[in-house]
């Protein structure tokens, strides 16, 4: 699926909220951290509506299914067209897709933007 992207468009940023601690006998304010939350906020692609359906643009509308849960699975640190090995380190996400809008461009193509959450479900996971 990445492959039908941008440049770029797969990276994943985070946020960690600070949480008040506080209790009662403390003389001064206490945070711990609470939830991480990966920020990917939405997909976004070419299509070209009235092609053949061989243009990738095509391909990842196909894929990319809004109103859906799907999973993603990094590769990090690998340049792309790499081979496979067992080795290899893996991030596991569940991605919630929400509503999807598509927009059309100077071009004649159109831009498609689906909305997602991102969960982190394993980090660093190898198949070997």
């Amino acid at each position: 699926m990445s492959c039908y992207l941008p440049s770029g468009e797969v990276e994943i940023g985070f946020s960690q909220e600070r949480e008040d601690d506080t209790r009662a006998c403390h003389a001064s304010k206490v945070e711990s951290f609470g939830a991480t939350v990966y920020d990917r906020k939405e997909w976004v692609h070419l299509v070209a509506p009235q092609g053949d359906g061989t243009e990738p643009g095509n391909l990842a509308k196909s894929k990319i299914k809004a109103n859906q849960t799907q999973y993603v699975y990094l590769r990090m640190g690998v340049k792309h067209g790499t081979e496979l090995k067992a080795s290899d380190r893996w991030d596991e996400y569940m991605v919630q897709n929400g509503a999807e809008h598509t927009s059309p461009l100077q071009s004649g193509k159109y831009v498609r933007k689906v909305q997602t959450s991102w969960t982190l479900l394993r980090s660093g996971v190898t198949f070997a």
